[in-house]
């Protein structure tokens, strides 16, 4: 018996949806049992091979598709889409500030630079025989310089010599000019980036199933199911890694996937049903949909899911961590780049 379109439809929506399900709740399996977990440096490489997924199925993937449609604007809508989130995020995290709710982690970013400073300036304005609170100077510490406390007397301790100058200021200068920022981690406190990367997916699904429930022949469609699942697969698994990886709840994890492995199957049935679309819808309202999703994925991209990761290995005792993430970004790019061009040589 052939297999008619409709049943290649009907197929793939199990196919796409359940496969891309599975696929997307893996991470979760190793990443809950934590115990450290989460410092290792192959789980970090891991979440930089799904940004260089993320970066070239935005780039490579989402904005050619919508260049086809709108060639003098495809490039400004996927601006605006960043500009989007980019505001979105923003407004998120000012209403959390104005609840007050950043005052813990203002203060657990600046603390500990502001008793330093606070403790450098009393050592050095106080006279050489003044005496230094015990609380603050131990029997069995040393002080901020790292220099041995000298006796007791009634309580109090009493400094030997004056302390030299702090010898990390020079190589606090030095590291300002030889690194190009902070290197500290984005914020995590507002879901925005998540829900931004959740929903630009969502949508990206919906509109390749849309392109599958439209064929009417059930080899067409099963070229464009194996297109759609060659990259929906590595995609559902690098969304659930980073989700995974956030201190969402299991909750928000479950529903964030079903959301995005269901997307494909939605635009399947919704193709089926319709057959046929408005020429305005097809060759205006989906490729900027298309494109503003573009624009989400490549601020997720470049603002959190990269700079975070470089961020927890910065400072790291394995010089080498960067160079890895490096490499992970570059393989999750041109995996994603030769799966494109495969896609596009059999699609014409």
């Amino acid at each position: 018996m052939p297999l008619t379109s409709n049943n290649a439809k009907l197929w793939s929506i199990f196919l796409i949806g359940i496969g891309s399900f599975v696929v997307g709740i893996v991470p979760a399996c190793f990443i809950k049992k934590r115990h450290g977990v989460q410092k290792k440096l192959l789980l970090s490489a891991l979440l930089c091979f799904g940004g260089g997924v993320l970066l070239a199925t935005s780039l490579l993937h989402m904005l050619p598709e919508t260049r086809e449609s709108l060639p003098h604007y495809a490039e400004l809508i996927l601006s605006c889409g960043f500009f989007i989130l980019y505001f979105v995020d923003e407004i998120a995290h000012y209403y959390w500030i104005k609840n007050g709710s950043s005052n813990r982690h203002e203060f657990d970013n600046h603390s500990q630079s502001n008793l330093v400073r606070q403790s450098r300036h009393s050592v050095y304005d106080s006279p050489r025989n003044s005496d230094v609170d015990t609380n603050i100077l131990s029997a069995t510490d040393t002080n901020f310089f790292g220099r041995k406390k000298s006796v007791y007397r009634y309580g109090s301790v009493i400094p030997t010599a004056p302390p030299p100058p702090p010898p990390t200021l020079f190589n606090e200068n030095e590291n300002i000019f030889s690194c190009h920022g902070t290197h500290n981690e984005p914020c995590a406190e507002s879901n925005a980036g998540h829900i931004g990367l959740a929903i630009a997916l969502t949508i990206h699904s919906v509109l390749e199933g849309l392109a599958v429930g439209l064929q009417r022949k059930s080899d067409e469609v099963l070229l464009l199911v194996g297109a759609v699942i060659s990259h929906k697969f590595v995609v559902a698994f690098c969304l659930g890694l980073e989700l995974a990886e956030s201190s969402g709840s299991l909750c928000s994890y479950i529903c964030a996937m079903i959301l995005f492995c269901g997307g494909s199957s939605v635009g399947i049935a919704i193709g089926m049903m319709t057959f046929e679309i408005n020429p305005f819808w097809e060759n205006n309202i989906m490729p900027t949909m298309q494109g503003l999703a573009a624009g989400t994925l490549l601020y997720v991209t470049v603002s959190e899911v990269l700079p975070r990761e470089r961020a927890k290995w910065h400072n790291s005792p394995k010089r080498s961590a960067g160079i890895v993430q490096f490499l992970s970004v570059i393989s999750g790019f041109t995996i994603m780049y030769f799966i494109n061009e495969y896609i596009e040589h059999n699609h014409h």
